[in-house]
């Protein structure tokens, strides 16, 4: 069966956010797909049919119960709505409650598998898993980003695919255009979600470090919140939210991305992040971290520099000692040529039919 009409359902509100989420509904909209986007409240200029399920609250304990309530009754009411494209483990939870009373076909999209993002106990931790496992049963099929994804719920392979976090060919023409000249000796970008299991901390302390009189320059983008003290160097500059097209033209002027990822949490021992990707078809050279198994899959030896994770000094002995020998970086540029380009376009085609 070829699928036609989508309902997709995510808790945002602006699309930028998510880059995955920017990708697929670029795909669907170009590829003809009759499309709803159900989403958080927020302005949004689109072509197709957009519903508010409930606003964003300062709460996140309030705005989780919220959006799930208003969510699931607005689900029981809607009863034409096509496949159901659902990203996260709250709104994918009720859709398949939805499933018991009204006849109802969904795609899990999954780019995280929720009993693994949080240092739950032993006990909890099986209950959510086996809740997830339910979920993932009653779909048409799963969607995850990587293979090591899939193990953990002992479920048959055929009720997963795969869709990488790779940029689209489209993405990759568009951000040619919008590139601009590298000027200085060394351009780090940083983007995506900065948290502090995500190393905050340790490219906090980096910057703080760096002396004076550095032709160097660190491009940031992604959500202000927690940055305090780093935005303030002057060897930063702050983009803001971009789209993906915006990311991706950054990394053409950029020589290293910084991609690290608190290996105490098992779902980032898993990581397969957009940034990746993004590295791999730009061929920019990632900062890695120690403790994650899903390196090896994306990056070829000697394609990506690794340091201990939360090791500032580590971090900042690496970045002088390619700052001062080029020839480092040169190296590893050759070794990232070997990686074969996946495009999220030819991934999505296989995926939908």
């Amino acid at each position: 069966m070829k699928i036609k009409k989508i309902c997709l359902i995510i808790r945002e509100s602006n699309l930028d956010d998510r880059v995955r989420l920017s990708k697929t509904i670029n795909y669907l909209t170009n590829n003809d797909y009759s499309l709803q986007l159900w989403k958080k409240k927020g302005d949004v200029q689109v072509n197709f049919i957009t519903k508010s399920i409930s606003k964003t609250y300062d709460n996140k304990m309030v705005e989780y119960v919220i959006w799930t309530i208003k969510l699931f009754i607005r689900l029981l009411f809607t009863r034409r709505i096509g496949v159901i494209f659902v990203s996260g483990f709250e709104s994918a939870l009720m859709v398949y409650l939805r499933s018991f009373f009204i006849k109802t076909e969904y795609i899990f999209d999954n780019p995280d598998n929720f009993y693994q993002s949080k240092n739950f106990s032993p006990s909890l931790r099986n209950r959510v898993l086996n809740i997830e496992k339910r979920v993932i049963e009653r779909s048409m099929f799963t969607v995850v980003p990587d293979a090591s994804r899939i193990g953990g719920y002992n479920l048959p392979k055929d009720k997963f695919k795969i869709l990488k976090n790779f940029p689209s060919k489209n993405d990759l023409k568009e951000s040619l255009k919008r590139q601009n000249t590298k000027k200085e000796k060394l351009v780090i970008y940083i983007n995506g979600w900065l948290v502090p299991t995500r190393g905050l901390k340790m490219i906090s302390n980096f910057i703080n470090r760096l002396e004076e009189g550095l032709n160097l320059k660190i491009i940031i983008a992604g959500k202000k919140e927690g940055l305090d003290g780093i935005l303030e160097s002057k060897y930063v500059e702050y983009l803001g939210v971009v789209d993906a097209i915006t990311s991706l033209s950054t990394y053409h002027e950029s020589d290293l991305i910084f991609t690290f990822y608190d290996p105490s949490l098992e779902i980032n021992r898993k990581a397969s992040p957009n940034k990746w990707g993004d590295a791999i078809i730009t061929k920019t050279v990632p900062v890695l971290n120690d403790g994650i198994e899903t390196i090896p899959k994306y990056f070829p030896k000697g394609g990506y520099f690794n340091i201990k994770y939360d090791d500032y000094n580590a971090l900042y002995d690496l970045i002088m000692n390619i700052y001062k020998d080029d020839t480092l970086l040169k190296n590893k540029k050759i070794a990232l040529e070997k990686n074969p380009p996946y495009f999220w376009e030819d991934q999505m085609q296989n995926i939908l039919g």
